[in-house]
């Protein structure tokens, strides 16, 4: 410690109560030094009866004394170093030096002009501005982010509650994984889902200085097995080509599963085919969003055909859970009514669950089936790959049969029926 001539301490920290006659009050910082003289909030208050007001620190009784008065000790002492090392290389010490160096330890390490800025609002900026390997994200991608902005929102209000970045800790995560478990009935992936959100935008706005709170690299990710991964059987993708339909809606969902087990593409990629493509030969060259990756496919006459079809039909309505909705009554007209069995996970408590087949028909399952029947074929991995857009070949590492087959050898007879 620094000291004049007459071993005095050359810059003085003291704390007191901005308001001593209220039951609680702010703590004022203020620091005085060769005639200056500077106040500052430190951002913290206590109860003004356990306030010692000899001492500049909480009493003895306070259940929390020895913490925060440990805090007061560290900030004096940085404050005091700081000035001694200005001072060792002969440097001006001036009010507005003090006065910065003052709010950046109080902050730590968070900016001044995002000091105390409202969670959801800068959770909005995330959205608008996040960029991981310097590309915006899929819509998709951000689609999930806003979902689970709104599943914080939702918990606020329900639970009548004001949430700022110091609150995200580990306490705020358990009680939101049984408020989503509980009330909103989600299972433990969506949760994990929305779990990995929370980690990336609380890591963004830490790196961008809106918080110094580490609480949430505590978060554990939760997991759960995964339920009901089918695929379509040769016989149920015959009986689904020749089921005949008159209704156009459930016409538009045969054919938009028939041509995903045939060719195998996001929901989006296909949708984009249909609404913006012009297809007529047998290479269909679509840029993928998930990936961001052009590639050229090889379809065959069939699918040339279906898709014209698809493109007749399509109206804006036509989407993902109106799609979903109508697969399920096309299942039931193709007699897909074995049973399939799976296990879910909540929490610690582990359910076995029984449905039919045609129940668990979704736009992923005409995906899922064109991989898995490409890999029974012999199609290379990282030929399925090119089609289903998958970002590596471990997601599909299951399916792999290495072969030197031919892309369009393969889909010409990846499934043998009569056109």
């Amino acid at each position: 410690m620094k000291l004049n001539k007459n071993g005095v301490i050359m810059i003085r920290v003291k704390y007191n109560l901005i308001s001593k006659n209220k039951k609680v009050s702010p703590v004022q910082m203020s620091i005085t030094w060769d005639g200056n003289r500077i106040q500052k909030n430190i951002g913290h208050s206590v109860e003004t009866q356990y306030w010692n007001f000899n001492k500049h620190r909480l009493k003895p009784n306070h259940p929390n004394a020895l913490t925060f008065n440990s805090y007061l000790h560290d900030l004096e002492s940085s404050i005091i170093t700081l000035y001694n090392e200005k001072q060792s290389f002969n440097k001006s010490v001036s009010k507005n030096i003090i006065k910065k160096e003052v709010t950046a330890i109080i902050n730590n390490g968070v900016n001044e002009e995002n000091k105390n800025q409202n969670l959801i609002d800068v959770f909005d900026k995330f959205i608008e501005s996040y960029r991981p390997n310097g590309k915006k994200p899929a819509k998709k991608t951000l689609d999930s982010y806003i979902n689970t902005r709104n599943k914080i929102i939702r918990y606020k209000k329900d639970n009548k509650l004001n949430l700022s970045f110091d609150d995200i800790d580990v306490e705020f995560i358990e009680n939101f994984i049984d408020y989503l478990r509980n009330e909103k009935s989600n299972n433990d992936n969506t949760i994990g889902t929305n779990i990995t959100k929370i980690k990336t935008f609380m890591n963004w706005s830490y790196d961008k200085k809106y918080h110094n709170n580490t609480e949430y690299k505590k978060f554990k990710t939760l997991k759960s097995e995964a339920l009901f991964s089918i695929a379509l059987n040769q016989d149920e993708v015959k009986k689904l080509h020749l089921l005949k339909v008159e209704d156009n809606e459930l016409e538009f969902a045969r054919l938009f599963m028939l041509v995903n087990c045939h060719i195998g593409l996001r929901y989006s990629d296909l949708m984009d085919v249909i609404k913006n493509h012009t297809v007529n030969s047998n290479y269909l060259r679509i840029f993928q969003v998930k990936t961001r990756n052009t590639v050229s496919l090889y379809i065959n006459d069939s699918v040339i055909q279906f898709i014209a079809r698809l493109k007749e039909l399509y109206q804006e309505r036509y989407d993902r859970k109106n799609l979903n909705k109508n697969l399920k009554i096309i299942g039931q007209f193709c007699g897909m009514n074995a049973i399939e069995t799976s296990t879910k996970i909540v929490g610690n408590d582990r359910f076995t669950i029984e449905k039919p087949r045609w129940q668990l028909l979704t736009t992923h399952v005409g995906r899922r089936t064109f991989a898995t029947t490409a890999a029974n074929n012999n199609m290379p991995l990282h030929s399925i790959k090119k089609y289903t857009g998958h970002k590596s070949l471990d997601s599909l590492e299951k399916y792999l049969n290495a072969s030197n087959y031919d892309d369009k050898e393969v889909l010409e007879n990846l499934f043998k029926l009569e056109y």
